[in-house]
């Protein structure tokens, strides 16, 4: 996962959640963000996945719709300063309290 983080992997990853063409890349990019968020968080949210997964997590069955607000709270959690909160959580605050209200 550091190599991905490292590498600029998780932008390109970000982009291809934006831009689903099937959704086993589409699952597969999401199954490889669960894995970075535990370790690196702060590298998804500043490449604006909490935003990208949001807008997808309505596509996917209640397994991977769960994977996804897991990874979307640790994003939340991940931000620190009052700008990061405001660029990368707040546009994303409906979608995450639509999900855990009606998941």
């Amino acid at each position: 996962c550091s190599k991905i983080v490292s590498n600029g992997g998780v932008e390109i990853l970000c982009q291809k959640i934006q831009s689903v063409e099937s959704f086993e890349l589409a699952e597969s990019v999401i199954k490889a963000l669960d894995k970075i968020s535990t370790q690196s968080p702060e590298a998804i949210l500043v490449s604006n996945g909490l935003l990208y997964l949001g807008q997808i997590v309505e596509f996917f069955d209640k397994y991977l719709q769960k994977t996804i607000l897991k990874i979307m709270c640790l994003l939340s959690k991940a931000a620190h300063t009052q700008e990061e909160i405001e660029q990368y959580v707040l546009p994303a605050v409906e979608t995450l309290i639509n999900l855990i209200r009606y998941k």
